[in-house]
């Protein structure tokens, strides 16, 4: 049953629109996670109660993710200025099984409909934990890893210029 419920949740959070058949994975990555380099505000979206009995808790987690992207000038706390992008990270455990959710948000203007919806991109990992807490600690910083080669593979060029639109260095 547990299998079922953890499948289900992958399963409902990684599903995405489709693009044209034209549309190759790399377009795809940029349209998700290129955002000229800025600066990105961080919190936890979800956390069970499962998650926060074995020791997660919603301020640690936040200030972990943040420190993380603030080591490479992407983390800013100036909510109004960074509102058009944000990374969220959620953690469900059920029995020895857990979820975590990395979710990048932003808005990208569609001129054609005079409109701004949200893009997510997620990055997920589901599995069990044998070790508890530690291990899923673990994956939690190896899914923010990747998460963050994927955007500074997309925004190269926007990281690196002079300029670029980062407050805070790298």
């Amino acid at each position: 049953m547990i299998h079922a419920i953890a499948l289900a949740l992958a399963l409902a959070a990684s599903a995405q629109a489709q693009p044209r058949a034209d549309f190759g994975k790399e377009d795809q990555q940029r349209l998700q996670l290129f955002n000229d380099c800025l600066p990105m505000t961080a919190f936890v979206a979800t956390i069970n109660q499962q998650a926060e009995d074995l020791g997660f808790d919603r301020a640690s987690l936040e200030a972990s993710i943040q420190r993380r992207l603030a080591k490479d000038g992407l983390y800013s706390n100036d909510v109004e200025r960074n509102r058009r992008a944000s990374l969220g990270l959620s953690v469900y455990l059920l029995g020895d099984f857990y979820l975590i959710t990395i979710n990048y948000v932003k808005v990208v203007a569609d001129l054609y409909n005079n409109f701004a919806p949200n893009i997510v991109s997620t990055g997920i990992k589901a599995d069990r934990h044998r070790r508890g807490e530690a291990e899923v600690r673990e994956n939690i910083s190896e899914a923010l890893e990747e998460f963050i080669a994927s955007y500074r593979q997309v925004n190269a060029t926007a990281c690196a210029s002079p300029g670029s639109h980062q407050d805070t260095p790298r």
